[in-house]
């Protein structure tokens, strides 16, 4: 992170740092959160969670989101302070400075106290490690906990709720049994760049091609095939998991929204969750100019690698999830 020239990775060790030295005040404040949780009402507002395969184009869904739709998101200050998530939001009212929010990222990490955050903050304290150690077992005993934090967050700022979380696409079938008026918006990247992201994130995040990042099949033996093939096989899972969630949850709460057609144009999806989902006045928009994104699509590995990658997923066949797509202008 220090060798990569990036601002937000910059500004994730420095939270980092900052969230060790306001641990008592974190404690402190988490009097207030209680009180909170306690007083909240049951929401009546609709929660937007945006989730996919690590690499996918994620992050840059969810800060388009956060800018331009009428929702209250979770943002980085609360990651340094983790306890006091709805208290922190409360004080600093951050929602008012969205329009100055950039699209940068490093990793799915923003820069600045009042950027998005991705909330794994909140997320580890009701989800729990598979075999891989990657967080996608639902704690139900928690469902009260969920329940409570996401009603006193929509009391705060009486808005719909939008929030991020990669691995959500594991368990939304559980969570939505807790959470009602939910919506997973899931981010599908066509397979080969995928692949090549997943194999980048190894090498910058991981220190090489042979160690997993992000979710990837729990019963799987990791070591018995060669890196590309890992990688090929953990593109395949992820679709399978989007797949089955769509299947049990249902099209209307449960939306596959490509990266490239949103990089194309962004706007499209902004509506039509404001329209489809918040049923709100394409007045309440915070900005109705949102420009064409751009797209990650292009080698970023040696030519050699990349084409011995772009065998192997030619190879594997794997359905594009565009067959299973959710039509969000025939909702």
């Amino acid at each position: 992170m220090l060798r990569s020239g990036n601002h937000p990775a910059y500004f994730t060790i420095l939270s980092t740092a900052l969230a060790l030295g306001v641990t008592p005040i974190d404690v402190l404040l988490t009097i207030f959160e209680k009180r909170l949780y306690k007083i909240a009402p049951p929401r009546k507002r609709p929660i937007i969670l945006v989730c996919g395969t690590a690499r996918s184009g994620t992050t840059i869904v969810h800060q388009v989101l956060a800018k331009h739709l009428p929702v209250a998101y979770i943002p980085n200050i609360t990651s340094v302070l983790p306890r006091s998530t709805v208290t922190v939001s409360r004080i600093l009212q951050f929602s008012k400075v969205r329009r100055k929010l950039d699209f940068k990222n490093y990793y799915g990490k923003t820069a600045s106290l009042t950027g998005p955050n991705d909330a794994n903050h909140l997320w580890v304290r009701w989800v729990e490690t598979d075999k891989l150690l990657n967080r996608t077992i639902l704690n139900y005993k928690k469902k009260d906990e969920i329940r409570n934090f996401f009603n006193a967050y929509e009391l705060i700022h009486n808005l719909p709720i939008l929030c991020k979380y990669n691995t959500l696409n594991t368990f939304a079938h559980d969570l939505i049994k807790i959470l009602e008026n939910v919506y997973f918006i899931y981010v599908n990247r066509e397979p080969l760049y995928l692949g090549q992201s997943l194999l980048l994130a190894r090498r910058d995040i991981q220190g090489d091609f042979e160690h997993s990042y992000g979710v990837d099949d729990p019963n799987r033996e990791q070591n018995k095939v060669c890196f590309l093939d890992q990688i090929v096989q953990q593109v395949q899972y992820n679709q399978s998991l989007a797949v089955k969630q769509q299947h049990n949850i249902g099209t209307d709460h449960f939306w596959v929204v490509s990266y490239e057609d949103f990089c194309v144009n962004p706007g499209r999806l902004v509506f039509d969750i404001n329209d489809k989902i918040l049923k709100s006045n394409s007045n309440d928009l915070i900005s109705q100019e949102i420009e064409p994104i751009h797209c990650r699509n292009e080698r970023k590995i040696n030519p050699i690698l990349f084409r011995q990658l772009q065998e192997k997923f030619e190879s594997a066949n794997i359905t594009p999830l565009n067959s299973y797509s959710h039509n969000v202008e025939n909702l």
